[in-house]
């Protein structure tokens, strides 16, 4: 699980969070990292759930849409 406290990080330009067997939901705080313009989540199968506001394609950031891959990110996350 990603910390909001991430998204306190302003001049983040970048993160490569890779294939780190991350789980749950991704802070809705990284939507104000408006410096980000790349960001790799990709082959983390834990991540569920919304991709914050300010965090697509069509805002300030400009990630490869394959970045998401292997992620369940966009879909609900299991209750358990």
């Amino acid at each position: 699980t990603l910390p909001s406290e991430l998204g306190a990080l302003t001049s983040l330009t970048g993160m490569n969070l890779h294939s780190n067997q991350l789980t749950g939901a991704l802070p809705s705080e990284l939507g104000a990292l408006t410096s980000l313009t790349l960001m790799f989540v990709c082959n983390n199968t834990g991540l569920c759930g919304d991709i914050p506001a300010g965090v697509t394609p069509d805002s300030h950031s400009s990630y490869c849409p394959t970045a998401l891959g292997g992620t369940l990110l966009g879909s609900d996350c299991p209750t358990s």
